[in-house]
């Protein structure tokens, strides 16, 4: 089993997940996220297919988890509302990051008609919506490559 990222280390299965949780870690609490780099898609697809797309193309759907990184990806945005990587009540991140921020709309998290389960960013704040809408949305990759296997 190995850990690679200009460094290489040997660890059992049991190390690797506890290893990788550690690097997650790390990786979401760098420096306000700083080496984070966005990608606006021009396309419209359901929450599931966009975050697909940002996993399989670059790194997740876009996390905010301050309002600095707020401003940036409001800089980034080229239409509203777009999908963010903010999903399922109790709220969480597509990245599996944790943050307490959160910009939500007057009146907003609705849940309404138990059918919004989604995050879509809609000009200067966040709206719950059905995962089956259709939005553009926001990607983004992160500097940092890990790459890590268990064998």
């Amino acid at each position: 089993s190995t850990y690679k990222s200009n460094f290489f280390y040997k660890c059992s299965c049991i190390e690797f997940f506890y290893l990788a949780e550690l690097i997650q870690h790390f990786i979401s609490t760098e420096t306000n996220n700083i080496s984070k780099r966005y990608f606006w898609i021009n396309e419209s697809l359901t929450w599931s297919r966009a975050q697909n797309y940002c996993r399989v193309n670059y790194t997740d759907l876009v996390s905010i988890k301050n309002e600095t990184e707020n401003q940036e990806i409001m800089k980034n945005a080229k239409n509203f509302p777009f999908w963010i990587g903010l999903f399922n009540n109790p709220w969480k991140w597509s990245d599996g990051g944790n943050s307490k921020f959160q910009n939500w709309r007057d009146e907003q998290p609705d849940n309404f008609h138990q059918l919004e389960k989604c995050v879509a960013f809609s000009q200067s704040n966040w709206n719950d919506d059905q995962c089956s809408s259709q939005n553009y949305f926001l990607c983004y990759n992160s500097k940092s490559s890990i790459l890590l296997y268990c064998m």
